[in-house]
């Protein structure tokens, strides 16, 4: 009877875990949100607060020596940078192409 009840605590227990990881861990298919450019502000071009909201089309950036303008799922106004888009990112950097659906480069 004891262990029966201990069993059954655990698997409460388990699940009541699993929730709360699953509640508070960002989504993992931002590629399927709604997406929308921001533009490039200042900081580390990883972070969301280095970026500004810019509507849903891609922002006039001439040139191609740095970030202007990503367009990415949003998450409390921010951009959701997954690792392809900071891997974008990188590419067009370091090729001065941003011939990528994402990612838009200045002077």
């Amino acid at each position: 009877m004891l262990l029966s009840k201990i069993k059954i605590a655990s698997a409460a227990i388990a699940i009541f875990a699993v929730t709360a990881v699953l509640a508070f861990t960002p989504d993992e298919n931002a590629s399927q949100q709604q997406t929308q450019w921001f533009t490039y502000t200042s900081g580390p071009i990883d972070e969301p607060a280095s970026y500004s909201p810019a509507g849903s089309s891609a922002p006039s950036c001439p040139g191609a020596t740095n970030i202007c303008a990503i367009r990415a799922a949003t998450f409390d106004n921010k951009p959701v940078i997954t690792q392809d888009l900071e891997e974008e990112m990188q590419d067009a950097l370091s090729t001065g192409d941003d011939l990528g659906p994402n990612v838009r480069l200045q002077n």
